[in-house]
């Protein structure tokens, strides 16, 4: 049973190793110094192993660390920006648009209101050009009817 273990562990560690021969020195200097924790245990020795491997200078190591510390400490930064508390109203859309049983509720809702309106503003845009052409004709008819008319349809004396 434990040659079992030992052959599917040494069939991973090798799958492991495939895929950590691709990998840029960076990368591996990352994966065994600062992510260890987000690798399975195989996978770190496999990079460990194509460490030694390449035989990468103690220097050069260093330096990858001190560029990844920087790298690492952007990312966290980054991360921190994108992470600042939302105002209520911001919350307040979000809950309303975004939670899975009131944005399939209000969103179709809410589109309905907004055309709508844009429907009852269009309109009452209509109705108030239609009144205002409606007084300037009343004017116009009304200032017609009061002049004398030039001619009135029978025939000018001499």
């Amino acid at each position: 049973m434990e040659r079992r273990k030992l052959s599917k562990n040494d069939s991973r560690l090798e799958g492991f190793k495939k895929v950590m021969a691709k990998h840029t020195d960076e990368e591996l200097v990352r994966i065994v110094i600062f992510d260890r924790d987000n690798y399975q245990p195989l996978a770190v020795t496999a990079a460990e192993k194509e460490l030694k491997k390449r035989n990468i200078d103690t220097e050069i190591v260093e330096q990858l660390t001190e560029r990844l510390k920087e790298k690492i400490a952007a990312e966290i930064a980054e991360k921190k920006e994108d992470e600042r508390p939302k105002n209520i109203w911001e919350r307040l859309f979000d809950f309303v648009f975004f939670s899975p049983i009131l944005g399939r509720i209000f969103f179709p809702i809410f589109l309905l209101i907004a055309l709508l309106v844009v429907l009852f503003l269009g309109l009452f845009s209509i109705f108030g050009k239609y009144r205002r052409f409606q007084k300037l004709r009343h004017r116009l008819n009304r200032n017609i009817l009061s002049r004398r008319p030039i001619f009135d349809g029978r025939r000018a004396t001499t």
